[in-house]
């Protein structure tokens, strides 16, 4: 079918379904205003601040503003006591934080040297617990700190304008191995290398295929997950070898893996706090390298607002197999006004940076009234907060005000609150979903990053206004770039709402797969509903994918699904028949109001594809 035709058909179920569709539409558009209203940042950046801006797809102007500590001078600065060797390093840095704080001193210097962290710090958050900071940067002079335990590393809570500089963090634990599954006795073992002893104190939780030769991940490659708890789980049969339901079938055989031994361990940074009044606000990282981790590298989880990661490194030490065994930069609760700018990421086992943004599952009613039970992220629900509500498909059903604090159903920490609502919602069942409009992260800029080498998604992006522009995403073993929401089988994200992706460079992408029919390429643009099928409706709002250059995807270039007004302008796929597969170079379904144009395809890269029956509003290049 020609193009031409395909846009009169996609016209035509326009006009006789364009009124339904208007209507239909009216609702997500409410929300997709409410979700991305907060264009301006609460400051002006003054001093050494970092103050970005840029106009959005809709038009308007966008300001953050990161704020960094004042400068110290001599005698406001703190330098830690020298640490005797083989002594634990955790009491000398606790000392010398409590000389800050008892101070008020703006600086702490960390004498170069390699620092070993023994036990964990208060109530056993992490190895180095920073707290009660005001207005400080911790300058630690090229050092090394070294975790020793399967916790958080440095653990940042209840602070404000804080700097992390010139630091390298990482464990000492047996993060990750290599092996070959092989053939033995008529069954599949997993043998691992010499080179890397194990025991049966050694867990199998992940395996991923493995390129030897070029020592790098396989894009599109062969993973095997065995979580906690799995029947499946490997056992340890001594001789280096661990046999597996989960390794049985021809396709594994001979193949090589690395071997990921924990399951989500404790992270290399964590900052995390609940909302009130000392709230972390303000956190820099800056020239911080994370070089291994049980878990995430960098999580930020419940910060009120500023967070800058600029020009830090998650990356593995020469001759070792991975970074951190999960995500390298994790951002969830955050507020708003982040930046993560030239940063490098590689050699991690999972999602290299995931623009999170918290869902609630409605689990029932509360017992009386319009009181509702919340689950997962609702102890961040505080009163006055505004909620938003979703059916299992995704449709906006309405907002409602929080009329008291909500009440923990099983403990402090527990993970179901009940939520009185000053009304209530009509359409809301278990299934349900709801978004807490205070705790959605706008103003978002990732600029100048380079991720590659990594088992992962080089950028989830489900944050409303924020740009992507100038990074690089390179042999990365799922997609590119997801711009999403998912309330199905991830429960994450806000939308890509009022989102620039333009000026990135993608090369030699893997595969994705496991929602319905979706056409997945390197760049995809979609929504996942309850149903963990594509979203039919939109959750992407004015999205602008342009001037980017896309080579060697394994999938296609660009897919545009469960979106409205969205600019595809200016892009370059490039393929060869070794990488593609048979997938459209555009793909455009579900969708509305979009524009495709002045986009180039060269090699085996496929056509322009618009779906007639789920589209309308179509502005389609015919050369492509």
């Amino acid at each position: 079918m020609s193009l031409h035709l395909v846009l009169r058909l996609s016209l035509l179920f326009a006009a006789i379904c364009g009124v339904y569709r208007e209507a239909a539409a009216a609702p997500f558009d409410t929300w997709a205003a409410l979700a991305s209203a907060a264009v301006t940042s609460p400051y002006v950046a003054s001093g050494n601040d970092q103050g970005l801006g840029w106009t959005a797809p809709d038009g308007r102007a966008v300001s953050l503003t990161v704020r960094v500590p004042s400068a110290a001078s001599s005698h406001n600065t703190v330098i830690m006591a020298p640490v005797p060797a083989g002594a634990d390093a955790r009491p000398y840095f606790d000392a010398a934080l409590q000389m800050v704080r008892a101070t008020g001193a703006r600086a702490l210097i960390i004498p170069q040297g390699t620092y070993v962290f023994q036990s964990l710090g208060a109530n056993s958050w992490g190895h180095l617990v920073v707290q009660g900071l005001n207005n400080v940067t911790i300058d630690g002079q090229n050092s090394t700190l070294l975790f020793t335990q399967n916790a958080p590393g440095i653990y940042l809570t209840l602070s404000r304008l804080v700097k992390i500089q010139n630091l390298s963090v990482g464990y000492t634990l047996n993060m990750a191995s290599l092996g070959t599954i092989e053939q033995q006795n008529g069954r599949n073992v997993l043998v691992v290398d010499p080179a890397y002893p194990v025991s049966a104190a050694d867990s199998v939780f992940h395996l991923a295929q493995y390129n030897t030769a070029s020592n790098t991940f396989v894009p599109g490659g062969t993973g095997i997950y065995t979580p906690p708890g799995s029947a499946s789980a490997p056992v340890y049969v001594g001789n280096q070898i661990y046999m597996s339901p989960a390794f049985q079938g021809a396709a594994f055989v001979n193949k090589s893996f690395v071997i990921f031994h924990h399951w989500y361990g404790g992270a290399a940074i964590l900052m995390e706090d609940s909302p009130g009044a000392d709230q972390l606000e303000d956190i820099v990282l800056d020239n911080v390298a994370v070089n291994s981790g049980p878990g995430m590298g960098i999580v930020a989880y419940g910060i009120k607002r500023g967070l800058g990661i600029w020009n830090c490194r998650v990356e593995a030490l020469p001759g070792s197999l991975v970074s951190t065994e999960y995500d390298a930069m994790h951002i969830l609760i955050v507020g708003g006004d982040v930046s993560l700018i030239g940063n490098t990421i590689e050699n991690q086992g999972d999602d290299a940076i995931n623009l999170n943004g918290p869902v609630s599952p409605v689990i029932g009613q509360g017992g009386s009234g319009s009181s509702i039970i919340l689950s997962t992220y609702s102890r961040f629900i505080s009163r006055n907060d505004t909620l938003a509500f979703f059916d299992n498909l995704n449709n906006f059903l309405g907002t409602a005000k929080v009329v008291q604090a909500p009440v923990p159903l099983g403990g402090p920490n527990a993970q179901y609150h009940k939520v009185a609502l000053n009304q209530t919602i009509s359409g809301l069942t278990a299934g349900s979903v709801a978004r807490d409009l205070a705790l959605i992260d706008s103003r978002v800029a990732l600029q100048g990053n380079v991720i590659q080498n990594c088992v992962c998604h080089g950028a989830l992006i489900q944050t409303p206004n924020t740009i992507v522009s100038g990074n690089s995403f390179s042999n990365t073993t799922g997609n590119a770039a997801a711009l999403l929401t998912s309330t199905g089988n991830f429960l994450q994200g806000v939308g890509a709402i009022n989102v620039i992706f333009s000026g990135n460079t993608v090369s030699n992408t893997g595969t994705d797969s496991g929602v319905g029919s979706m056409g997945w390429s390197a760049v995809s643009l979609y929504g996942v509903n309850a149903n963990v099928a594509v979203s039919a409706g939109p959750v992407n709002k004015y999205v602008s994918i342009t001037d980017n250059a896309i080579s060697g995807a394994m999938q296609g270039c660009i897919t545009v699904a469960s979106s409205e007004f969205v600019t595809v302008s200016g892009n370059s796929c490039t393929a060869d028949s070794a990488s593609v597969r048979n997938s459209p170079g555009i793909d455009v379904f579900d969708a509305n109001n979009a524009v495709i144009e002045q986009n180039t395809r060269s090699g085996s890269t496929g056509p322009l594809v618009i779906n007639p029956a789920s589209t309308f509003d179509i502005q389609a290049q015919s050369n492509f």
